[in-house]
């Protein structure tokens, strides 16, 4: 009984070790042709995407095991006038066959999977300066899993680097990015973050300096078939700091942009939002800032169309387009317009630190009868609908006077003064019409409909609109002489 138990036992797992090593045989053989047809994917994508690089991106190898294997690809350029094309990068992919590749069996992963690949950079003398920067840890690492549902779930990750040079220097934290994503490129979910970055150039006018720390982005996307991606976004930046020669220094705090794009029939419509925890200026705090926006009523495909055009627009600008390419812009704009589109900003907030300040904005578009007339005529015939209203608080304009001279906040004389000069600002708009008063805030309306412009509630002709805006300001205040950014 005991001896026929480990009989079946044995024969148990020598069925198993022969199915794991068919497994294994099939999936190298399938495994090749996925690889050349990803490839060729990849080229079909390069090429739409930048079609004045002849590049090549091919299988250049592929060496099958019994479980494991090593593919090749090679990227190149082909030179003008050259029949020798010049070798860019080449990436080796190391790969564990499945369906229970060793690396998941060490981590308790048991469901079966085509591949386990590990793609790294090689050395190439192209790319011998770039592991130079890394201290010759591999610049790039992709782990990839390839499911037989044509699923991958993947890591990336960029090498920290380093490049210190009299004209310049760079730094970079490095990359963690995990995915998943299929085979044919129309699945995205991804979370990437970055520690810090930073770039000093050195310039005939002094240096510049670019600083980003604590950059994330998520997504979970779709692309359509007209190429556009669909789903949520968000992109977040810790601080980014820009420090140009003879201008002040800017800096931005708790940035973040988020994204959503949907689709109904051929209907594309979605939501924008930001906010931005605070601004500074020269070293002075201006104040923080959200926006919340949608939009709706864009037409995929004509617009897919109207972005291929404009990407391949070779504009002369002397003698501008020609009859033909003139006329497909229009009808293909045309065709966008013919949607309606429609833009709204719901709410746009700048918080200074004595206001709030606040524009709406609801715009509608059409196809015109006709491309044929003046700018403002056609302007009127394209704009369906206007709504917007800008609200102003009188403290934030101090605010900004106090920002302009750079005068500190805390000193009584000079903050009467510049009490005085933002309401000498706040009188100019009052008494052209352009602002109306409601409390302590400046506002003004704007609406256009049916041919109809109206301003603060009263109709006024759009050249009289045009003429007040036109008014000369008076000259402002002049600012500090910025002092030149540190190395």
């Amino acid at each position: 009984m005991q001896k026929t138990l480990l009989t079946t036992l044995a024969g148990l797992a020598l069925v198993a070790v022969g199915t794991g090593i068919g497994g294994a045989w099939y999936t190298g053989g399938r495994l090749e042709g996925e690889l050349r047809q990803a490839a060729s994917q990849a080229q079909a994508a390069l090429q739409a995407q930048m079609p004045e690089y002849p590049l090549q991106l091919q299988l250049a190898d592929f060496q099958r095991g019994l479980f494991s294997s090593t593919a090749v690809f090679s990227l190149s350029l082909q030179p003008e006038g050259s029949s020798s094309p010049v070798e860019l990068l080449r990436v080796q992919d190391s790969i564990q066959h499945g369906p229970f590749p060793l690396a998941r069996l060490g981590s308790l992963k048991l469901a079966p999977v085509m591949a386990v690949n590990r793609f790294t950079l090689a050395e190439t003398p192209a790319a011998t300066a770039l592991f130079g920067l890394t201290k010759g840890a591999d610049p790039v690492r992709l782990d990839a899993t390839l499911g037989y549902d044509r699923g991958i779930d993947g890591q990336l990750l960029l090498a920290p680097l380093h490049l210190d040079q009299p004209q310049g220097a760079v730094a970079f934290s490095g990359l963690n990015a995990s995915f998943r994503t299929d085979m044919d490129g129309r699945q995205l979910r991804l979370e990437g973050t970055v520690g810090q970055f930073s770039v000093n150039v050195h310039t005939p006018e002094g240096w510049t300096k670019l600083e980003l720390e604590g950059f994330a982005l998520t997504g979970d996307n779709r692309r359509n078939a007209d190429g556009f991606w669909l789903g949520p976004g968000q992109l977040r930046l810790g601080r980014v700091s820009l420090a140009m020669p003879g201008r002040p220094e800017v800096q931005l705090q708790d940035l973040s942009l988020q994204g959503d794009t949907q689709q109904q029939g051929q209907r594309l419509s979605g939501t924008l939002n930001a906010s931005l925890a605070r601004l500074d200026i020269a070293g002075q705090t201006l104040g923080k800032a959200t926006l919340s926006s949608h939009y709706s009523n864009l037409d995929s495909p004509a617009l897919a169309q109207l972005n291929t055009l404009l990407q391949h627009l070779q504009l002369d600008t002397e003698e501008g387009l020609d009859p033909t390419t003139q006329a497909t812009l229009q009808q293909q704009l045309n065709d966008v317009l013919a949607a309606r589109p429609q833009l709204v900003v719901d709410e746009l907030r700048f918080d200074t630190a004595n206001g709030s300040n606040l524009l709406r904005l609801d715009l509608t578009l059409d196809k015109p009868a006709t491309y044929d007339l003046p700018p403002e005529q056609l302007l009127a015939q394209m704009l369906t609908r206007l709504d917007a209203r800008l609200s102003l608080a009188r403290g934030s304009l101090v605010d900004a006077v106090l920002f302009q001279t750079g005068a500190p906040r805390d000193q009584p004389a000079l903050r009467q003064q510049a009490q005085a000069t933002a309401e000498a600002l706040a009188s100019i708009g009052l008494n052209s019409g352009l602002l109306k008063a409601e409390g302590d805030d400046l506002v003004a309306s704007l609406a256009y409909a049916t041919g109809r412009l109206t301003l603060n509630g009263q109709e006024v002709p759009p050249e009289r609109l045009l003429a007040l805006l036109e008014r000369p300001q008076p000259p402002a205040p002049v600012k500090p002489q910025a002092k030149p950014p540190k190395r």
